[in-house]
């Protein structure tokens, strides 16, 4: 969304709100807090299936993913529960 222009921008938050309960704000944060209880949830447990998987559906790692979708502390800190590119 960093790379979008802002009247594009404005006309995608008005169109969400007639999809959504939520404002597009809070909708990111809690897309934000179901990927970190994810990652964290399941990095010692199955993550090694889920990127396989994840890989063989989208044809990209998702580590490939994590570091196009996120920045700074937040992309570090996934990408290494992450723990590389497969």
């Amino acid at each position: 969304m960093t790379e979008r222009r802002i009247c594009h921008l404005q006309k995608v938050f008005e169109r969400y709100k007639s999809y959504s309960p939520y404002e597009m704000q809070e909708s990111i944060k809690i897309r934000a807090k179901i990927l970190i209880w994810n990652m964290v949830s399941r990095c010692e447990v199955d993550l090694l299936n889920i990127k396989a998987e994840f890989k063989r559906k989208y044809n990209k790692s998702l580590s490939y993913f994590l570091s196009q979708d996120t920045k700074g502390d937040y992309q570090r800190a996934l990408l290494n529960l992450c723990a590389g590119d497969d």
